[in-house]
C-alpha cells in the first residue's frame, strides 16, 4: 500500500494512472463468472463519458410533459428535454414490462433502492421482516433497518423448500406483532419464491417489497417469475446483475397510493442528482432489453443449467434443488475435491476466472453466475467447456499457469455484446461520432494545454 506522499509521486509521473490501466488491461483478458456483475454495451457505455457525466437531471415523471427548463421547489434549473422524453419512454417500457403503476430510475444503487423504499414506506418502530444472511440474506438490510429505528426480524425460512416458511408466519406475528414491511432480499436467487402464499399469511396493511437486483433482468424478459402480479407491492433494485445496465437501481410500485407516497418522500430529500449519465445508459439498456430481453433471459437460464450439469458431470459438488441445478443465472458449488470455496476462488482467478464465494445454508460456496458470458454470446457448449477447466483446476489440481491461455483463448473469441444495439448500423455511426469526438478532445488537450484566458482589458 503506498503512502501519501508516494501517492502524490506516483500521480505526479502518471505512475498511478499507468496502473490503473494495467488493471483495466487484466481484467479485460478475465473471464468473469461472477454473479453480481455484468457487461454494458458500447451503444449504452458511449453515454458514460458524454458531456452528460457532470450535468444535472433531477428527473420526476410526475412532470407528465417536456420542458426547457424546470422547476422543483424553490429551484429552477435548465430542463433536459431529449433526456427527458427517453425517460419517459423508458418508464412506459418498464412499468409495462413489470405490471407496475410507475417506476422510478431516481435510486442511485440497490442498497440506495432498499434505504428509499424503507424510508418512505415505513416509520420508526415498524417491524421489518428481512431474509436470514445464513442463506442468501443481504449482508446490510438488518443494519440498515435499524439505523432507521425500525424492528429487525427474519422471515422463518424452510430449507427443505428453499422458501419463506409461510405456514410459520402466523405465530411470529401473534408473538411479535404485524410486520409493516416484508423485504425479499435474496443474494443467491436459485428458485422463483412463492409469493402467492406468503401474500395469503400476511395481513391486508403489510407491504411486500421484492428486491430483483439478481433476477431483474431475467423477470424483465419474463423468464423468472412475475413479482409484482403474484403478490408483492414493490419490486426494487439494481441494474447490473442479470439487467445487463449501468450500476444503478429502480423502483417500480404495483399500485398509485404507494407510488404517490414513494414519490413524494423521493421528492422531499432522498435523492438530488440521479447521475445523468448512469440514467441514460439505464435508458437505452431497457430499449435494449424490450428488444432482445426474452430471448437474453431464455438462453441465460439455458447456459446456468448447462454449466451446473456440466459441473456435476466432472466431479464437483453442485447444489441441487429436486434434481434442478437452478432456473436463475447462478450455480452454486458446495464442494469441490481439493479446495475450500475462498481457496477455489483464488485458485480459479490465478487462471483469469473470476467467482466469489458466499455462506449459504451453514457453509461457504462458491457463487458463479453466467449472465455476463450470456451477454458476450456464449451458448451452452462454452459451459461445457467451462466446466472441464473448473474440473481440471479444482478435481485434477492442473497448475493454474497452464489453464490460463485456455480461459484468455476463449475470452477472446467472444469481444462483442450481444442482444444489444452494438450491431444496429444507425447507432453504431452515432457511436463512432461520439467515441471520435472526444478522443479528439482529448488529444487537443493533451498537445496544446488548455487555452489560456483572454487578459481583462481593464
Amino acid at each position: 500500500m503506498f503512502s501519501l506522499e508516494l501517492d502524490r509521486q506516483a500521480i505526479s509521473e502518471g505512475l498511478m494512472l499507468e496502473r490503473v490501466s494495467e488493471e483495466a488491461r487484466e481484467v479485460g483478458h478475465t473471464l468473469s463468472l461472477t454473479a453480481n456483475e455484468n457487461v454494458m454495451s458500447r451503444t449504452a457505455a458511449a453515454i458514460l463519458s458524454s458531456e452528460f457525466e457532470s450535468r444535472y437531471h433531477l428527473g420526476d415523471d410526475s412532470l407528465g410533459r417536456v420542458v426547457p427548463a424546470a422547476t422543483k421547489g424553490a429551484l429552477h434549473y435548465r430542463g433536459l428535454p431529449a433526456v427527458f422524453e427517453l425517460e419517459k419512454l423508458a418508464s412506459e417500457i418498464t412499468t409495462a414490462r413489470l405490471g407496475a403503476a410507475a417506476v422510478d430510475f431516481r435510486p442511485l444503487s440497490g442498497v440506495h433502492a432498499m434505504m428509499t423504499t424503507l424510508l418512505a414506506l415505513t416509520r420508526p418502530g415498524d417491524i421489518v421482516l428481512s431474509l436470514p444472511p445464513e442463506v442468501g440474506g443481504h449482508f446490510a438490510s438488518r443494519a440498515l433497518v435499524q439505523s432507521m429505528g425500525r424492528i429487525s426480524l427474519f422471515l422463518p425460512w424452510d430449507a427443505q423448500a428453499l422458501d419463506v416458511e409461510a405456514g410459520a408466519l402466523g405465530a411470529d406475528i401473534a408473538r411479535y406483532g404485524a410486520p409493516r414491511l416484508v423485504l425479499l432480499d435474496p443474494g443467491m436467487p436459485l428458485f422463483p419464491f412463492r409469493l402467492d402464499r406468503l401474500r395469503e399469511a400476511l395481513p391486508r396493511e403489510t407491504i411486500v417489497v421484492y428486491d430483483a437486483s439478481h433476477t431483474l433482468g431475467l423477470i424483465f424478459g419474463g423468464c423468472f417469475q412475475d413479482p409484482l402480479a403474484e403478490g408483492a407491492d414493490v419490486l426494487q433494485g439494481n441494474t447490473h446483475k442479470t439487467f445487463p445496465g449501468p450500476q444503478k437501481a429502480m423502483v417500480a410500485l404495483r399500485d398509485e397510493g404507494l407510488s404517490a407516497i414513494y414519490r413524494d418522500a423521493m421528492n422531499q430529500g432522498l435523492v438530488s442528482s440521479q447521475h445523468t449519465h448512469h440514467a441514460l445508459a439505464l435508458y437505452v439498456t431497457v430499449l435494449e432489453m424490450e428488444r432482445f430481453g426474452r430471448a437474453y433471459a431464455e438462453q441465460v437460464q439455458r447456459n446456468a443449467a448447462a454449466l451446473g450439469n456440466a459441473l456435476l458431470a466432472r466431479g464437483l459438488g453442485v447444489f441441487t434443488h429436486r434434481s434442478e441445478v437452478t432456473r436463475s443465472h447462478i450455480v452454486l458449488v458446495d464442494r469441490t475435491a481439493n479446495f475450500a470455496a475462498e481457496e477455489a476462488c483464488r485458485l480459479l482467478l490465478r487462471a483469469g476466472l473470476s467467482t466469489n464465494s458466499r455462506p449459504f445454508g451453514g457453509m461457504q460456496v462458491l457463487r458463479l453466475g453466467v449472465q455476463e458470458l450470456t451477454r458476450r454470446g456464449m451458448r451452452e457448449a462454452e459451459m461445457t467447456y467451462l466446466a472441464k477447466i473448473f474440473a481440471r483446476l479444482l478435481v485434477h489440481g492442473e497448475d493454474p499457469a497452464r489453464v490460463r491461455p485456455d480461459v484468455l483463448a476463449l475470452r477472446v473469441e467472444f469481444p462483442r455484446v450481444t442482444y444489444s444495439f452494438d450491431g444496429d448500423r444507425e447507432l453504431s455511426v452515432w457511436r463512432s461520432r461520439v467515441e471520435r469526438e472526444r478522443a479528439r478532445t482529448f488529444r487537443a488537450v493533451k498537445e496544446n494545454g488548455p487555452r489560456a484566458r483572454p487578459r481583462d482589458p481593464r
